[in-house]
């Protein structure tokens, strides 16, 4: 090949590369000037919008501050979700804090105090509006609190023998006007359908209830506010439950002296037990905290939260019989093998 050929391959070359320059640049000035159009078109939407929306109102300001409003609710959704991984950072933490300190103390990790408030409750307010009351409900009921929940129960009944029904309470730390406990259950089904046993949709209840004493003397006015959800997957199923703060459509009323709130968390999985048999087995933690709205607990409260005290481990086994009277009927060669 002679260098003439050469020198025109190359001039070719060079043409052909300017001409792809060129149609690049084209293209790229031709897609800014077409974001530039609908960025305007857009901005004169906002503007027309804008203005409309004002003169539907008798002053323009409330439409700034509705604006301002939605900006403050963005921030707190994100601090929400920031709060949500604190906490899980937090339940990884304790459990490694726990364990590390078992393992230099040579023996089981130290009981600590179990309390699901803290691990799972963030502040909840209910809005009037039915739009606004199913975002709120949304921004609650979330997968990641379901998965903390779970961890939470696991980790916490991990060691806890399965074929004799385990119930047990614990007292927590509370306030001068407050006072609970958390109930802490494990047992074992022979079957292997009991999903049904929490099939329910996401629900929230509004319920009053008053005590009144065996002689008749003291009588006690409490309300709560649940919500509960649930998950199913395919080897396991959880349930959680939490309580709402503050309701604009039931807030509460003026002659109740106690608001109760429960937090718990349901697990339901196969798992072998310790025979070497395959089992579906719940386990679950569930907090109750009774609070008076008053400077100090009086009298008949005082005598009203020892009875409540006294009342939580009667309540963990009525659940447990209430679960074994919906369960459906064991398969006779489990039953068989199992005896």
């Amino acid at each position: 090949m002679g260098p003439k050929k050469v020198e025109e391959r190359k001039a070719k070359r060079r043409a052909q590369v300017a001409i792809s320059a060129r149609r690049h640049r084209s293209r790229k000035k031709n897609e800014m000037i077409s974001l530039k159009k609908e960025a305007d078109y857009l901005n004169y939407q906002l503007d027309f919008l804008r203005s409309k929306h004002k003169l539907m109102r008798a002053d323009g300001a409330v439409a700034e501050w509705e604006e301002k409003t939605i900006a403050q609710r963005h921030k707190r959704r994100q601090a929400e979700e920031l709060n949500a991984q604190l906490r899980y950072a937090l339940f990884q933490q304790s459990g490694y804090v726990r364990n590390l300190k078992a393992m230099f103390a040579l023996g089981s990790p130290n009981t600590m105090e179990l309390n699901m408030q803290r691990f799972l409750h963030t502040y909840t307010h209910l809005r009037k509006d039915p739009q606004s009351r199913a975002r709120d409900l949304a921004s609650v009921c979330t997968d990641a609190k379901l998965e903390l929940g779970m961890q939470t129960v696991l980790r916490e009944t991990e060691g806890i023998p399965v074929l004799r029904p385990h119930i047990s309470t614990r007292q927590i730390s509370t306030s001068s006007t407050e006072f609970g406990a958390s109930t802490v259950a494990v047992y074992a089904f022979d079957t292997m359908n009991t999903v049904q046993i929490f099939l329910a949709a996401i629900r929230y209840g509004v319920s009053g209830c008053r005590y009144r004493s065996d002689d008749g003397q003291d009588e006690v006015a409490v309300e709560s506010r649940g919500l509960s959800y649930f998950k199913i997957m395919d080897q396991c199923a959880v349930l959680l439950w939490d309580y709402v703060d503050d309701d604009d459509a039931y807030p509460m009323s003026k002659n109740t002296l106690v608001k109760r709130d429960i937090i718990g968390t349901v697990v339901v999985r196969p798992e072998i037990c310790e025979d070497g048999i395959k089992r579906v087995v719940c386990r679950s933690i569930c907090t109750k905290v009774h609070s008076a709205n008053m400077t100090q607990l009086t009298p008949d409260i005082r005598r009203f939260s020892e009875s409540k005290k006294m009342g939580a481990q009667i309540c963990g086994s009525m659940v447990y019989q209430t679960i074994v009277g919906r369960c459906p009927t064991p398969d006779p060669f489990r039953r068989k093998k199992s005896s």
